[in-house]
């Protein structure tokens, strides 16, 4: 049998765990916005886009989050703000995949909605969530949204100067693989599940 004082230290460090995977949001959201601006010219040429197709590409991850945005409370209140967190991972994989083998605009458009939809979820989601189960010394690694998204936009231009633009995006974003790594790392309060 374990210890009270082991119980405690099992469960902070499994919080922990999860407060460190979940505060990744940001630079999901970082990767999505500051992928586009350093691959124009290789996407354009590639592709053979206008300049107000890859415009339009550009800001489809705008609307695919205000989509996110509206909807994950809902989806929240439904399955819960872990499980809308896991769900938010498969939209963001499928949007990278999508654009990464994408040889039309189509699939580069639908890619950028479903990565926009991720995001929305998460920035939702992403707060509420480390607010409900965080300790107060935890809190502000919820708070980094900036740091980030900064980090995440010197990535994708690094990313960009060393690879393809299909390249830099099948492996510059792996964060969404650890969503699904919530449900094993933590065993919080039922409440938060529904």
């Amino acid at each position: 049998m374990m210890s009270s004082s082991q119980a405690i230290t099992d469960g902070s460090i499994s919080v922990l765990a999860c407060v460190l995977i979940v505060a990744l949001g940001p630079i999901q959201f970082g990767f999505t916005c500051g992928y586009s601006s350093p691959t124009q010219s290789a996407i354009t040429r590639d592709l053979k886009l206008s300049v107000s197709q890859f415009s339009l590409f550009g800001s489809l991850s705008n609307v695919g989050a205000m989509v996110g945005a509206i909807s994950s409370g809902q989806i929240a209140e439904y399955i819960g703000r872990k499980g809308t967190l896991m769900i938010a991972a498969i939209p963001n994989i499928i949007g990278w995949l999508a654009v990464s083998f994408s040889s039309d605009s189509s699939f580069l458009y639908m890619g950028r909605l479903l990565e926009g939809f991720g995001v929305g979820i998460i920035s939702y989601t992403m707060p509420v969530y480390i607010a409900e189960i965080a300790p107060q010394n935890l809190l502000a690694l919820g708070d980094n949204w900036n740091l980030d998204r900064l980090f995440a936009w010197a990535v994708c231009e690094l990313e960009s100067a060393c690879s393809s633009w299909n390249t830099s995006m099948s492996v510059v974003d792996t964060r969404p693989l650890f969503h699904p790594g919530i449900s094993s790392v933590v065993g919080e309060a039922s409440f938060l599940d529904h």
